[in-house]
């Protein structure tokens, strides 16, 4: 709403038409200007008066007061339908340690590594039939005594 103008008043102890809660996992930080604008197009399309309730930055629920509260809830659950697109969580995705491209880099080279010195740790292979034969070498060694 236009901070020019006073909201319109509600009698003390007047029940609203209708309550729409926004569920916790949809309860998106909000500014004060952003739903000042949100109330006031709210009023001028459904011609009713939306009063937001407030909890720590965040909109738990919407009072409806008047006529138009069924237009009113058709744009309140889309407006809490996109408020739940882009949260602080999932801004923060690509920061976490588990998107780390060094980590996964060397981890699979420390792996190869180790692969590759318990291939020296194995018996050697026995050589194939058909594998060629490789010359031998004797040594010949000769005794004191003759």
């Amino acid at each position: 709403m236009d901070r020019r103008t006073a909201p319109p008043t509600i009698e003390p102890g007047r029940k609203p038409n209708r309550i729409i809660p926004v569920p916790p996992e949809y309860q998106v930080a909000t500014f004060t200007r952003e739903c000042d604008l949100l109330v006031s197009d709210i009023s001028i399309k459904a011609s009713c008066v939306v009063v937001p309730r407030w909890d720590h930055g965040k909109i738990t629920r919407f009072e409806l007061y008047g006529v138009g509260t069924e237009q009113a809830t058709v744009i309140i659950n889309k407006w809490i339908s996109r408020a739940h697109g882009k949260s602080k969580a999932t801004s923060a995705w690509g920061k976490t340690p588990a998107f780390n491209n060094d980590e996964w880099y060397y981890k699979r080279i420390a792996e190869m590594e180790a692969e590759r010195k318990q291939m020296f740790k194995e018996p050697a292979p026995r050589p194939t039939e058909d594998a060629p034969k490789l010359p031998s070498v004797r040594c010949c060694r000769q005794s004191a005594g003759e």
